[in-house]
């Protein structure tokens, strides 16, 4: 089973999202929350659902900002706003579910740091993004002719006052990982155009909780080389199976 379902956010907005399954529904769901930019289907998460779903997990992928009614759009976002909607998503889940499962990349990693949310079994942080790696200021660039501020990336993406100004004013990540009271698990890129190995290492001396940190050799930030998606899914799973 694999449909498309609306969590309720307040009286104008849902999130969106994918939950999947086999037969029977399962006692524990993996929430799986994108980077920047990303959606449902980006590839390594897609991936990763069916993957989970095949070892007896149900499976949500959701969107933090959608084109779809009632969904969030990007510009009126913030990772402020992400953290508090996934903690809304996990309260729905719960009554639904008896373990709840989260997995973050890149972003979704931050989301879930500023999240705390104390009631899901573990997580797991996939290459997950440094404000200290990476500083806030780095990212933006001023457009003089769009009136906007922009990231440079792949693609340049225009981004609102509001998604700007938070990030800038972020809480301290490593008191966040500290505080985190759920097992953590860290995988980290470790090919060669990989950028984030010393600050998931710094994220995992950090943390507090359980822990547990995995190398993906050869990987780049979104795993998209032969068989590193495979191995990312592999670890989670093993790590999250100690917890279910």
């Amino acid at each position: 089973m694999e449909k498309q379902i609306q969590i309720p956010l307040n009286k104008s907005k849902v999130m969106h999202g994918v939950l999947a399954y086999s037969g029977k529904k399962p006692d524990a769901v993996v929430i799986f929350i994108h980077g920047l930019c990303g959606f449902d289907s980006f590839p390594p998460l897609l991936h990763a659902s069916r993957y989970f779903v095949s070892k007896g997990f149900a499976s949500f992928r959701c969107n933090l900002y959608s084109w779809r009614p009632r969904g969030r759009r990007f510009q009126e976002t913030s990772l402020r706003i992400h953290a508090k909607d996934l903690n809304i998503a996990v309260q729905y889940f719960s009554k639904k579910f008896q373990k709840i499962f989260l997995v973050g990349h890149s972003f979704g990693g931050l989301t879930i740091l500023r999240a705390q949310n104390s009631s899901v079994a573990a997580v797991s942080l996939w290459d997950p993004s440094s404000l200290i790696e990476c500083p806030a200021k780095g990212y933006f660039r001023y457009s003089r002719k769009l009136r906007s501020y922009i990231i440079d990336g792949d693609c340049q993406i225009i981004v609102g006052d509001k998604f700007r100004e938070d990030l800038l004013s972020f809480p301290d990540e490593l008191e966040l990982v500290k505080k985190l009271e759920c097992p953590v698990h860290i995988a980290y890129a470790s090919g060669p155009e990989a950028v984030l190995k010393a600050s998931s290492k710094r994220y995992f001396r950090n943390a507090t909780s359980l822990k547990q940190i995995s190398e993906i050799k050869g990987a780049s930030h979104c795993f998209i080389e032969t068989g590193s998606d495979q191995k990312l899914c592999e670890v989670t799973a093993k790590w999250f199976n100690k917890f279910h």
